[in-house]
């Protein structure tokens, strides 16, 4: 299992509390509002969970939510990617 994604056994109902004991199990991180998400039986830390892993689990998650899930993850490395170019432009302008 990778890390960031917790199991749920579809055999015992999972309820709010379940999901509340996973996002628990990611206290040593600061975690923001959208970071932990349910899909299907697993409760996914989007943050941390590389793009890689999610790819390989795309066979144990419901196809809709996969690709919704995956697009998330591709918009959020996106956004920090042109984040950190933007930053690195900024500061070579302001050493010239």
């Amino acid at each position: 299992m990778p890390d960031g994604v917790t199991y749920h056994d579809p055999s015992n109902a999972t309820t709010q509390d379940d999901i509340m004991r996973a996002i628990s199990e990611f206290e040593n991180e600061e975690i923001k509002e959208g970071d932990v998400v349910q899909v299907g039986d697993f409760t996914i830390n989007i943050e941390k969970i590389t793009k890689q892993q999610l790819i390989n689990m795309r066979k144990f998650l419901p196809s809709e939510e996969y690709r919704l899930l995956k697009n998330r993850k591709s918009a959020r490395l996106c956004r920090r990617k042109r984040k950190q170019e933007r930053g690195d432009m900024q500061k070579q302008l302001d050493d010239l």
